[in-house]
């Protein structure tokens, strides 16, 4: 009997090892979440929610109004002071809210539970508005910075960033990650970066990536308290590839303990960067963004020719630019595309994402309203959107630009869907999506 009882617990014990290790092997890491942190508490990304000086609309975007701490105790009297942000599927938005001061911790990103994840699939966070937000650290992956004032006690870390206007003041910056590519990661443009770390141990700036001469151009947009460009300390990095780098003072060995950044865009003074892009047109503010994060440029030195009709490969052309160049897997699936045309990668990456069908392109075609906004809506992974009231066209892709605010009707009742798009209203459309 006794034997029988050792034979049954055996196998009991072999059956639930089994089970546990097909468990683990299908995530070794446990569930995976998605939502976000705040302090202690957990929220859906799918839900509306809110608390003091916070609110989360239920699509990715969270506004600061005024919030002042988010710490909670848990059970073990260990407090957490932060917003995590796990496994988002689309890119967040922070809006700091005009006049207010915000103050929330720890801003992180993290992709845990087995996921693998590409680094084409690493979402964006945004910080817009023109509150205030003090922070203890900031660690994400890419960053677009637009008009806030953000303090952060300890560093800013970044996979990529886009800075536009706004300010950042931290003791640590840095940028990039190991073995990976700066190639269109950055665009710092406009607003300012300053870095003091006088009195800790931190760097002032560190750069990770695989390209020296980018590492280079990006230290050397940072300047010392007399106004002299900072120089690359560059090391080679030997277990991952490709180059890092600390930066330091002009003609000293050590490394810096300040620096600062003040971008100045691209426009020429009391206009912009074109001749026939006026200051006051709805698209100089596109166009000049498009043309600083290398989505497009000018048909001249001088000239964007914002009037010109957009065709089919241009449209596919600016928005693969503006999702960061991702590399296609194929080469291009239709016939009318030469392998070398400018448009190739862009028309593969459509037709590999579900964005573009059939056997041809056409890609000299006009582009249309209706068309635009169907490859935008496609690439935003085809989201539901309340029904529009316009009585010329029923569609999804246009519902979802509506209530995005990437276009409007051309009247309270149409929307043109067949009426031909400028370079002008394109870019404005991946302004308003992207930026």
């Amino acid at each position: 009997m006794m034997r029988k009882q050792i034979l049954s617990f055996l196998l009991a014990l072999v059956l639930c090892v089994g089970f546990a290790l097909r468990a683990m092997a299908g995530d070794p890491y446990g569930p995976r979440q998605v939502g976000f942190y705040l302090a202690e508490n957990f929220y859906s990304f799918d839900e509306p929610s809110s608390g003091d000086g916070w609110n989360y609309d239920g699509n990715y975007t969270m506004t600061l109004n005024g919030i002042q701490s988010t710490y909670g105790e848990s059970e073990y009297g260990v407090k957490m002071d932060q917003i995590q942000l796990n496994n988002p599927e689309k890119d967040f938005t922070f809006v700091v809210q005009d006049g207010t001061e915000s103050k929330v911790g720890y801003i992180n990103i993290i992709y845990g539970g087995g996921f693998s994840i590409r680094d084409s699939q690493r979402k964006t966070v945004t910080f817009s508005g023109s509150g205030t937000l003090a922070c203890k650290s900031v660690l994400l992956d890419k960053v677009i910075f637009r008009d806030v004032t953000l303090t952060v006690e300890e560093g800013f870390s970044c996979w990529g960033l886009t800075m536009e206007s706004g300010s950042i003041k931290a003791s640590g910056f840095s940028m990039g990650h190991t073995g990976t590519t700066l190639d269109g990661m950055y665009s710092l443009t406009g607003g300012s970066i300053e870095v003091n770390n006088e009195g800790t141990y931190f760097n002032a700036i560190r750069i990770d990536g695989m390209e020296e001469d980018k590492i280079r151009e990006i230290i050397g947009l940072f300047r010392d308290k007399s106004g002299q460009p900072l120089q690359p300390d560059i090391h080679e990095n030997e277990t991952y590839g490709g180059y890092y780098a600390f930066a330091k003072g002009d003609g000293t060995d050590g490394r810096a303990t300040y620096a600062i950044f003040e971008g100045t865009g691209n426009a020429a003074p009391g206009g912009t960067a074109f001749a026939d892009v006026s200051a006051d047109a709805y698209y100089a503010a596109p166009v000049e963004w498009a043309v600083a994060q290398s989505i497009t440029s000018g048909t001249s030195d001088t000239t964007f020719s914002p009037d010109d009709t957009c065709t089919k490969a241009q449209i596919i052309t600016f928005l693969w630019r503006a999702a960061g160049s991702p590399e296609p897997q194929n080469a291009s699936a239709f016939s009318d595309v030469a392998s070398d045309a400018y448009y190739a990668k862009a028309t593969a990456w459509a037709a590999e994402n579900g964005m573009a069908e059939g056997s041809a392109f056409d890609p000299e075609a006009p582009c249309t309203r209706l068309m635009a906004v169907e490859f935008m809506w496609k690439h935003a992974g085809s989201p539901g959107a309340a029904q529009a009231s316009f009585t010329d066209v029923s569609s999804d892709a246009v519902n979802w630009a509506l209530e995005q605010g990437v276009t409007s009707g051309t009247s309270d009742t149409t929307f043109s869907p067949d009426d031909t798009c400028t370079r002008g209203q394109i870019v404005t459309f991946l302004y308003r999506a992207f930026a």
